[in-house]
């Protein structure tokens, strides 16, 4: 699903969650009326995640599962929402939620503030973010607007020592389905978003293009208070698989709050919602630590 391929109600609706909050409060008023509405909780908990209320979300699809058991869908959801994603729920080739987990507060306050000083110290570094694969590797604005520097030795250190002994300690990578290796080599970014940047839809590893990349962690600091709006993480309901048709509405919507990771497979579609920002100044944009964890044989 690219840009052009958005219909325009979708991005009236992305753009304007009021339009979306008068659905919540429809559906809030029917759930009054009768509250064993499954279909009613369904569609409440999907307007949830496109809001980004994520605690009401999980209570949704929590009172659905009390009602219908067997609803394989919701308890995934729910488990998901839990940050404990159960593998056994999850089929990669459904229009499902991908699993993922986030996670706040990830950094003790002295690593992050070393960190700016590390990324501020490359700030001559950063270029225009490209797309593509190999061959066809170019700058699109269509498609995707930021800027990209290469992470160094100060920033791995900082930020992918603490990610892989998260990974291990929580084991993540039986909570997300996938398979990497404790030590394998991992591509590190750092990426820019300032006033009108954007990353339309994409996946970060298909069949055809990295299909190396297994795992995908970001980790997102800002100044405080925050110098932009916008840059929410949508991820969307479309399982790991290419084939699937998307619904450009059926997604989760993920505020890249300071001091946040999230991890999920690299074949989830995910897109960056346009940011909004003032300053031209770099450590004033939505910064974010992106890694792609190397899929084992």
């Amino acid at each position: 699903m690219t840009a052009q391929e958005r219909r325009p109600v979708d991005v009236v609706l992305k753009a304007n969650p009021a339009i979306i909050e008068q659905f919540r409060a429809g559906l809030l008023a029917r759930l009054r009326e009768r509250p064993d509405a499954t279909e009613a909780l369904r569609s409440l908990g999907r307007v949830c995640r496109t809001l980004g209320n994520l605690d009401e979300a999980r209570a949704c699809y929590e009172r659905l599962v009390a009602l219908a058991p067997d609803d394989t869908a919701a308890r995934h959801a729910a488990s998901v929402l839990r940050g404990r994603p159960e593998p056994s729920l999850f089929d990669p080739n459904a229009a499902m939620m991908p699993p993922f987990v986030h996670l706040k507060e990830f950094l003790p306050e002295s690593s992050v503030e070393r960190l700016f000083e590390a990324v501020a110290g490359m700030a001559d570094t950063f270029r225009p973010s490209a797309v593509g694969y190999e061959e066809d590797r170019r700058i699109d604005p269509e498609r995707r607007r930021s800027v990209t520097a290469m992470a160094n030795d100060r920033v791995r250190a900082l930020v992918l020592d603490p990610v892989r002994a998260t990974i291990a300690a929580l084991g993540l990578t039986e909570r997300l389905g996938v398979r990497i290796g404790p030590d394998g080599p991992v591509m590190t970014q750092v990426h820019c978003h300032r006033g009108g940047d954007f990353f339309s839809a994409h996946r970060d590893g298909t069949n055809l293009r990295h299909p190396w990349r297994e795992l995908t962690f970001v980790y997102y600091f800002h100044r405080r208070p925050r110098r932009f709006t916008g840059g929410d993480l949508y991820v969307y309901d479309a399982g790991l698989s290419d084939e699937l048709r998307v619904d450009p509405m059926a997604f989760t919507r993920i505020e890249p709050a300071h001091n946040s990771l999230i991890l999920f497979p690299s074949r989830a579609l995910h897109e960056v919602a346009p940011v909004a920002c003032d300053s031209d100044d770099l450590l004033d944009g939505r910064l974010a630590v992106t890694g792609w964890m190397r899929r084992s044989d």
